[in-house]
């Protein structure tokens, strides 16, 4: 039913509404009633066909709870058999305002359900003019461009929108390509579209691609565009980021996300840390009109290192999936010991893809999952020992530092990049927006992250962060399991601590090593893993009657989470703000062609002939060739 993500919605609203559409509602009728009515006042009162429109069935609506509460996310298709009428009587190509205003605020009140003669009497001649929109799609036009304004006219105002965050101490940049570059584009987007339709063909069937011909035209139609810019990417580095890097532990992830309108184009790239709370914040985002590839993560890895060079030293660690360029960018620019490692959960879903004759499947899966969270250098080898031979290539293609952190000194308790991705999930609204919206929107969005993890580390008064101290309390009951602990010292820095599962073995542990979260503080290497404090160190703090918290590396405990956010805020230009660089509006700037790299093998014209159909006497063929694979010939 409609309402699901209206907070008002559901429950007695949706028993209304179903009322309302057999008749038995008076109230709620009338609401939906009224606003059709006075939107019939206004569209269909030249269009008594369209008004006619008989349609006893029923549409449901459901409708965003973001920032406005009247656009559509979810419709489903009336139940009626009768073909809608269509009228072009009328031209207008817009829905008047008031006439959505009028139908859409009826619906919200009604738990969104109308009657379909109501709905494409009122709005069809306005929203079926263009033959490739759904309707949900024109409603949807409709309502970003009365939230966002034009996507053209809001595109020409974004280097105004760029310079007032600048002013506000972010660093934001426009990529622009001139005449030439865009010619460049646009052959090479047309020479891909050229060889997917070839390939779809037989191989006596096809033909080359004319490049000479392509150029004297791609050149001719842009000769009398020399002055206009098209917006490549636009980028920014917020202003809280580089300050508070040098303060979290040096982990971060990156990944990109497409837009949800595939003819713009659209990626969505970010660089993201973490709080000594796990809130997640973005250093860098990237907005690009094009694919996920080498030049896209090169601007991002180069736009991040200029504000946070620090970065790239032995011990930082970037999470991404390490494809489309990702692995080959990050290699170029981080050169000083910084590394990557591939995100678990995107290598685990690989590997159990790939066959088992290849070294893949579920217990190749199983074995990299171990090696991945094995504490010391002597566990590695272990796991590494009992893979297969196939398993230990398929795994040997990427280096040790790049796919198990414990390599390089631990992931600080990180282990992918869910946060990047996270982050992706959380702007799923804004990266349906066009260019400049999207931009824009994003902003605001991290703006309200920001204050919203401040004011939680501001306001904490317990020694550790809420997420912190809700692990170390399921730790610290582990602890309370072990006895016998004994110290090899008189400072009594370093214990043997009993294992759970084993108490004839011990793990040491160094008290003194704890907060420098190595395979020192205990030897187990639990601390490499998760990057607090473990069960056994616990236990050795326990028994000498230290607390753990005075133990623990700084950036981990509440102090070290207000110390990342002192000193540091996100200030949000106004319209004023944006307003006094109108100047900058640039009526010369356009979007750009963009290419939707196609997923998979081009689909071939027929498909290839299946066994039924070399049986004798199917489709005419009384006389039929022998299969390919009984013949001893090819497959073509």
């Amino acid at each position: 039913g409609g309402g699901g993500d209206n907070p008002a919605g559901g429950g007695g609203g949706g028993a209304a509404a179903e009322q309302a559409v057999a008749g038995d509602s008076p109230a709620a009728a009338g609401a939906a009633g009224a606003g059709a009515a006075a939107a019939e006042q206004e569209v269909a009162g030249d269009n008594p066909a369209a008004a006619g429109v008989a349609c006893q069935g029923i549409m449901s609506f459901v409708f965003s709870s973001g920032p406005c509460p009247w656009l559509l996310t979810k419709m489903t298709k009336c139940t009626c058999k009768e073909p809608a009428k269509q009228s072009s009587a009328n031209g207008s190509t817009a829905i008047p305002s008031a006439a959505l205003q009028g139908i859409v605020q009826p619906l919200i009140q009604t738990d969104f359900k109308v009657t379909g003669k109501v709905l494409k009497a009122v709005l069809q001649p306005y929203l079926f003019l263009e033959p490739n929109q759904s309707l949900l799609q024109r409603l949807r036009n409709s309502s970003k461009v009365t939230l966002y304004g034009e996507p053209l006219a809001a595109l020409q105002a974004l280097p105004a929108l760029v310079a007032s965050l600048n002013e506000m101490g972010h660093r934001a940049v426009i990529n622009y390509l001139n005449a030439d570059e865009m010619c460049a584009r646009v052959l090479e987007i047309e020479h891909s579209k050229h060889n997917y339709e070839q390939k779809k063909k037989a191989r006596e069937d096809r033909t080359r691609w004319n490049k000479g011909e392509a150029e004297a035209r791609v050149a001719a139609e842009y000769e009398s565009k020399d002055a206009l810019l098209y917006v490549d990417s636009v980028l920014v580095t917020f202003s809280h980021a580089p300050l508070m890097l040098p303060h979290v532990f040096p982990a971060t992830a990156s990944d990109f996300a497409a837009g949800k309108d595939k003819l713009v184009g659209l990626n969505f790239g970010a660089r993201t840390f973490l709080t000594a709370n796990s809130n997640i914040l973005g250093h860098t985002f990237e907005f690009l009109i094009g694919n996920e590839d080498e030049p896209a993560w090169d601007k991002l890895d180069k736009q991040f290192l200029e504000h946070s060079p620090e970065f790239d030293a032995p011990g930082s660690i970037d999470f991404s999936d390490a494809d489309k360029g990702a692995a080959a960018s990050f290699e170029k620019n981080f050169v000083l010991g910084a590394h990557y490692v591939k995100d678990l959960l995107h290598r685990k879903a690989t590997i159990s893809g790939t066959a088992a004759d290849k070294g893949g499947g579920t217990a190749a899966k199983d074995l990299y999952a171990r090696a991945f969270f094995a504490p010391t250098p002597a566990k590695l080898e272990a796991v590494k020992q009992e893979m297969p031979p196939k398993t230990a290539r398929l795994l040997g293609k990427t280096p040790d530092k790049n796919q198990y952190p414990m390599v390089s000194g631990g992931s600080y308790g990180i282990n992918g990049s869910s946060t990047a991705e996270s982050l992706n999930k959380a702007l799923l609204f804004e990266r349906g927006l066009h260019l400049a919206a999207a931009f824009s929107e994003a902003v605001k969005s991290e703006h309200g992250r920001f204050n919203r993890a401040k004011g939680l580390a501001m306001s904490c008064t317990t020694p550790l962060p809420p997420r912190v101290a809700e692990q170390q309390n399921v730790v610290a009951i582990s602890a309370s399991r072990i006895t016998g602990v004994k110290f090899e010292d008189t400072a009594r820095d370093v214990a043997l601590v009993p294992l759970l599962g084993d108490p004839s073995r011990t793990a040491k542990v160094i008290l003194s090593e704890v907060k420098n979260i190595n395979a020192k503080a205990c030897d187990a290497g639990c601390m490499v893993v998760s990057g607090l404090p473990c069960a056994h160190v616990h236990s050795a703090a326990n028994a000498k009657g230290v607390s753990v918290v005075g133990l623990m590396d700084p950036r981990s405990t509440t102090a070290g989470w207000q110390r990342q956010f002192r000193d540091v805020e996100f200030r949000m230009p106004s319209a004023a703000d944006i307003s006094r660089h109108s100047s900058l509006i640039n009526k010369a700037i356009r979007l750009p062609l963009s290419l939707k790299r196609p997923k998979g093998r081009p689909k071939k014209d027929k498909r290839m002939p299946g066994r039924m159909d070399f049986q004798s006497g199917k489709n005419g063929n009384k006389n039929p060739p022998a299969p390919p694979w009984e013949g001893g010939g090819q497959m073509v």
